[in-house]
């Protein structure tokens, strides 16, 4: 289902589309995301959030989607951190893009329990100012990291 540019505010939770495989909620005007909207599609495999206004994600935000969900992108909105809360359950994420929010601090268990399954990480354009030596020691799948047009004076 796509609804790309459709100004959509707000989520409610919708029970008639629990076999939707994808979810594109692209270039809305969502400022947060709240606990369980997504709880009735337990067969989404890929949910796109990026370029909304998000600055706050619950950290039941996910409920219902640990077992499918596999490629999230929250690029382009306005997280000051990484929601881990959020993101651990997600036990089968593979694809994780938070490029082009504020995203300026790291700590070294930003990453800690995401489990073997992130292969893809996007961290670009975030202003990040310190990569902590053990941040991306967790990730033990990854397979591309992005870090690109960042304003780091300390790397790995």
């Amino acid at each position: 289902m796509d609804t790309k540019f459709s100004n959509v505010t707000t989520l409610v939770v919708v029970s008639c589309l629990s076999n939707l495989d994808s979810l594109v909620l692209s270039h809305n005007q969502l400022h947060s995301i709240s606990k369980g909207v997504f709880s009735h599609l337990p067969l989404l495999n890929s949910l796109e959030l990026d370029g909304n206004k998000i600055h706050t994600l619950d950290a039941n935000a996910f409920s219902g989607l640990e077992a499918n969900l596999q490629y999230l992108r929250l690029g382009d909105n306005n997280l000051h951190v990484v929601p881990s809360d959020a993101l651990r359950p997600l036990e089968r994420l593979r694809h994780l893009d938070l490029r082009a929010n504020n995203i300026t601090m790291l700590s070294d268990d930003t990453f800690t329990h995401y489990g073997d399954s992130i292969t893809f990480l996007n961290l670009q354009k975030n202003g990040l100012k310190k990569l902590p030596p053990l941040v991306f020691e967790n990730l033990n799948s990854l397979e591309k990291l992005n870090l690109s047009e960042q304003q780091t004076k300390s790397y790995l």
